[in-house]
């Protein structure tokens, strides 16, 4: 009788196991469709935020307060579809992280080259331009304006262009890696994290200067941004150079979308108002940064152009470097 009672137990405990690989497989081709269907959202989401931004800033932003005169239900809008956006992505991302693998090592792939190359000469671009408007502000220091000179976010500034120069050359290597297929940006372990010290720059300055209530809504959302491309650009580095890297690839697809699709909500607006001639709508403080723009086009390249046929070869390959570090 007990053989019996333990024969079962065991037939029905395997039934169990069979019923879940069953299941598995169902829930797993459930989040590769809906993997699949993260670009559709992103450049929808992307298209209402932009219109959104900018029918906010041209029609409902006094530009001499900051203060919204109207336009409650466009403003909600907004932020409910960035928050939505932000929480659909990172979820299905995280629950299709097998799916969302993908390597940088060794891996050939043109149109991501090209991406870190127009990354790494925009790093360069913003580099100078932090430098030259660090330098002229040092040159206008004396004792009288001095703690207006501490205030200004000058040091974090030149901070930011120190670490706009590494995350160049980065991104360079990492170009030359991806366009000939080599993989010299796995063992620069240092110039990987520059990005990550980039955007802590950036957050910084932000936080440094003195803000006006005239900036209060465009500091929200690039507060925001910034802090989802610090997170996107640290995952990255453990991507490329293989260390920790296991359970944060996904990151590349969930935060690349949500960074990028704050970047072009930024962005484009103050692109398009530049173009009209209309700079009254443009914040002097919050121009127009070209890094925000080359940012989401390089995140939505990777995402779009990685061939995830390559990502299940490279993952144990990506932690050479790892132990030889070690």
């Amino acid at each position: 009788m007990k053989e019996n009672h333990n024969a079962q137990t065991k037939l029905s405990d395997d039934a169990k196991k069979n019923k879940k690989k069953k299941r598995e497989p169902k829930f797993k081709e459930k989040m590769d469709v809906s993997l699949k269907a993260l670009p559709l959202l992103f450049f929808c989401a992307g298209l209402v935020c932009i219109v959104l931004r900018t029918l906010q800033t041209a029609k409902y932003i006094d530009p001499a307060t900051g203060f919204y005169t109207g336009g409650k239900a466009a403003e909600i809008a907004l932020y409910a579809i960035l928050l939505l956006s932000g929480l659909i992505f990172c979820v299905m991302s995280f629950f299709s992280r097998e799916s969302a693998g993908l390597s940088f090592y060794k891996t050939k792939n043109k149109a991501i080259g090209f991406a870190a190359a127009a990354m790494g000469f925009t790093f360069l671009y913003d580099c100078a331009d932090n430098f030259f408007s660090s330098f002229f502000s040092i040159g206008n220091i004396n004792s009288a304006n001095y703690t207006s000179f501490m205030t200004s976010g000058t040091i974090p500034m030149l901070i930011q262009s120190v670490f706009a120069l590494f995350s160049a050359v980065f991104f360079l290597i990492l170009a030359k890696d991806m366009i000939k297929g080599t993989s010299a940006a796995s063992k620069r372990y240092f110039l990987a994290t520059a990005p990550v010290w980039w955007a802590g720059a950036r957050l910084m300055h932000r936080f440094v200067r003195q803000i006006s209530f005239v900036e209060v809504s465009d500091l929200l959302l690039e507060l925001i941004m910034v802090g989802f491309m610090l997170i996107y650009f640290m995952s990255m580095a453990q991507v490329v150079t293989g260390v920790y890297s296991d359970g944060f690839r996904w990151r590349i697809f969930g935060l690349g979308y949500s960074a990028s699709l704050l970047a072009l909500t930024t962005s484009i607006p103050r692109l398009i108002f530049s173009f009209v001639q209309e700079r009254a709508f443009i914040n002097p403080d919050h121009p127009f940064f070209l890094c925000d723009l080359m940012f989401a086009l390089f995140a939505v390249t990777v995402i779009l152009c990685h061939k995830p046929q390559q990502a299940d070869k490279a993952e144990v390959i990506a932690e050479v470097p790892q132990t030889e570090a070690e």
